[in-house]
């Protein structure tokens, strides 16, 4: 079975993901009736889930890792994957159950952990915020702030999925989380001192004064958003700063040339 774990996400690496499942469909059929085999078929889907999450698949990624856990409810893996999968699309609450889940079963697992501990760091900061959600994007915002600005907000991000999607030639159909944070929380994050925005699995933007500079604001909107959308079309893999930056400001042009 190591050895269809390994094929398996060897194929995946490479963007082969029928090829893949279909290795772990045959080793189960062949090993699944035994009880002792369970554990490390479920573990062989747990692989197969966290490369598809890297490499941006996440209806691979969510089917291998629930098949995992009905395989094995033990296993670690599976709830971290399937945690991630709920935390990208800005549904902390569902995130942190799975994990909390997962950690219960497997105390000593060190990503589990990890996991937790930065939802908590980041509940500390957007502990009082609340959301929207519009066809492509899941928006947090805080509370306290101005809620046409969120819909503002939504309002140009679905312009940036058009815009910025075009140049890519990439429509995303599974959400796309968002955060919007007030100056000094978003300057609380661990990103550059003289950065506009930030890309880390999720478009965070400060929004204190997107409701007086708002071509500044879809700008910065559809910088981060280009960066999102290079990551997935990269399956993940780094990208140079230089052309990662380049396409990201090509993006944002668009909202300056548009307004002229």
């Amino acid at each position: 079975m190591r050895l269809a774990r390994d094929l398996a996400v060897a194929e995946a690496s490479a963007g082969r993901f029928e090829k893949a499942e279909a290795l772990l469909e045959e080793a189960e059929t062949r090993f699944g009736a035994l009880a002792e085999a369970t554990a490390e078929l479920a573990k062989d889907y747990g692989a197969l889930a966290r490369v598809a999450l890297k490499k941006e698949n996440r209806e691979v990624a969510q089917r291998a890792a629930r098949h995992g856990l009905q395989l094995d409810p033990q296993a670690p893996v599976p709830y971290a994957v399937l945690g991630q999968i709920a935390y990208l699309r800005n549904d902390a609450p569902e995130a942190v159950r799975l994990w909390e889940i997962g950690l219960s079963r497997n105390p000593k697992d060190h990503e589990l952990t990890g996991l937790l501990a930065r939802a908590e760091r980041e509940r500390k900061v957007e502990g009082a915020f609340t959301g929207v959600s519009t066809a492509h994007f899941n928006i947090t915002f805080d509370g306290g702030a101005d809620d046409a600005l969120a819909r503002l907000a939504g309002s140009m991000l679905e312009d940036a999925w058009r815009d910025v999607g075009k140049m890519f030639d990439r429509f995303p159909t599974e959400p796309v989380g968002v955060i919007l944070y007030p100056k000094e929380s978003f300057r609380s994050l661990d990103g550059p001192a003289w950065s506009a925005g930030l890309f880390d699995g999720k478009v965070r933007v400060p929004s204190k004064d997107g409701s007086n500079y708002p071509q500044k604001f879809k700008a910065t909107l559809y910088h981060e958003y280009a960066h999102a959308l290079a990551h997935q079309l990269s399956g993940g893999r780094p990208i140079p700063a230089w052309l990662n930056e380049g396409l990201a400001q090509v993006a944002a042009d668009q909202v300056d040339r548009a307004a002229r």
